[in-house]
């Protein structure tokens, strides 16, 4: 497996809480940031992983993650499927 592809600190930051499942609203909130600027870093991180969704990232590439947002995010990914 190819290892992930580089991610910037922010969208490192707010990966994890775009895989629990917070909204734009509130992780801009949380940061300080606008939901269009939320928008955009998660739009380049799909486009940088070559994704559709947040848990086709983590499908592909679990080890993005900590291991407990991982283990909750495939127990969710394996319900849905």
């Amino acid at each position: 497996m190819k290892p992930p592809p580089f991610l910037t600190t922010r969208e490192r930051e707010l990966l994890p809480y775009l895989a629990s499942g917070a909204n734009r609203s509130q992780i801009a909130d949380h940061f300080g940031l606008s939901e269009e600027t939320v928008k955009r870093h998660t739009r380049n991180i799909l486009t940088k992983f070559k994704a559709k969704t947040i848990r086709d990232v983590l499908w592909i590439y679990p080890s993005t993650l900590p291991i407990s947002v991982i283990q909750c995010q495939c127990t969710t990914f394996m319900r849905i499927r």
